[in-house]
């Protein structure tokens, strides 16, 4: 009798561990699941400053709007966001990048920071990507990329990666 209440006690304890385990693990699985989307529209990639020239304009500033969307049930960060320019699909080099920056709701600019995307809700940024106006050298290397992507460098899910059309001059 007492041997038949060992063989079900710790036969019961066995099935209760293992279930508790299998639900911790299915549970960490299931609130993993889900997509985090990053949208750029039809009018994101936009011209938000050009400079009259002889030969006709040229663009100094374009600002990016982007709308995350995280359907995990956690929480996800993106840790860095900039756009990556080419020329014959090579990166050109990182001293010719533009300036990024973030653009809140009255025009004020910031530095790009960490984001939060917080489960099941959007999450707008706009982002000001401006060539330096004294720098000649960085304006003609942007003048003459023929692809741009937006990057985002993600902590919790997959990168995402965005084209962007026109590369910078609008053709």
């Amino acid at each position: 009798m007492i041997q038949d209440f060992l063989d079900s006690s710790v036969g019961a304890a066995v099935v209760g561990v293992f279930g508790a385990l299998s639900g911790v693990v299915l549970e960490r699985r299931v609130r993993h699941w889900g997509e985090v989307r990053c949208v750029i529209g039809d009018e994101g990639w936009s011209v938000a400053r050009s400079a009259s020239r002889p030969d006709g304009s040229i663009v100094e500033e374009r600002h990016l709007k982007v709308l995350f969307m995280n359907a995990k049930d956690l929480p996800v960060s993106v840790l860095d966001m900039r756009v990556v320019f080419y020329k014959e699909n090579k990166p050109i080099e990182e001293w010719a990048w533009p300036d990024v920056k973030f653009v809140d709701e009255y025009g004020e600019k910031s530095p790009t920071s960490l984001v939060s995307l917080p489960p099941h809700a959007p999450v707008r940024r706009m982002i000001s990507v401006t060539s330096e106006r004294d720098n000649p050298f960085k304006r003609w290397m942007l003048e003459e990329v023929d692809r741009a992507e937006f990057v985002a460098i993600m902590l919790g899910t997959n990168d995402k990666r965005e084209e962007l059309t026109p590369p910078w001059q609008e053709s």
